[in-house]
């Protein structure tokens, strides 16, 4: 893993220490946020094409990643912004 990739998964998992201390506070209804759930699947297909390796990881998957996390960017910043 670079060092973008390590900042990048750093701040996801701040991220998602801050969504799971706010919701601490409520009732716990059982449901995973949608960006939780966003990113463990990030994680999952991250570590499924590390595991890959240069020459095993497919496009798609590669492609999926980035759209995945761009995906969760634009939510959180959605978050941001109504917060």
């Amino acid at each position: 893993m670079n060092a973008e990739e390590e900042k990048h998964d750093n701040r996801l998992r701040l991220v998602e220490d801050h969504i799971g201390r706010s919701l601490s506070g409520s009732e716990n209804t059982g449901v995973v946020p949608p960006e939780i759930e966003m990113m463990h699947n990030i994680e999952a297909l991250r570590q499924s094409i590390e595991r890959a390796g240069p020459q095993g990881a497919s496009e798609a998957d590669i492609r999926r990643l980035s759209d995945l996390r761009q995906q969760l960017a634009i939510r959180l910043e959605r978050l941001r912004s109504t917060a």
